[in-house]
């Protein structure tokens, strides 16, 4: 399954892709992750590891916007895991239509330690 949600921790969820990703497969990924934010009771961070999702599609930030993920009330922070350079011009778009800060690590320990972090 090229997308997989899970809680990482009772505060993150963790979202795996994996190729080939399909912009339908995304569309529903950014559905669920609203679900579960809709159905959280506390602040809650998403970390999505991209590191084996090869291309992505061009549809992303468009179909993250329409999602309304960053419209939740306990949205916390965004960390992508991995350094796909077109991941990181397609999560610039999704910044500048949300004002949403989505910040890039190369380890997941690097990306949790921001998550868990008092910033």
């Amino acid at each position: 399954m090229p997308t997989e949600q899970t809680y990482l921790q009772e505060n993150v969820i963790r979202t795996v892709w994996t190729a080939p990703l399909k912009s339908e497969e995304l569309s529903d990924c950014f559905t669920q992750l609203a679900k579960w934010l809709d159905s959280a009771t506390h602040t809650t961070h998403i970390l999505f590891d991209i590191s084996g999702a090869g291309s992505i599609p061009t549809q992303a930030p468009f179909l993250f916007i329409r999602a309304e993920i960053t419209k939740r009330p306990n949205m916390g922070r965004i960390a992508v895991v991995g350094t796909n350079p077109i991941a990181q011009i397609l999560a610039q778009m999704a910044v500048k239509m949300t004002s949403q800060h989505i910040l890039f690590f190369a380890t997941e320990a690097d990306a949790m330690a921001y998550l868990n972090s008092d910033i």
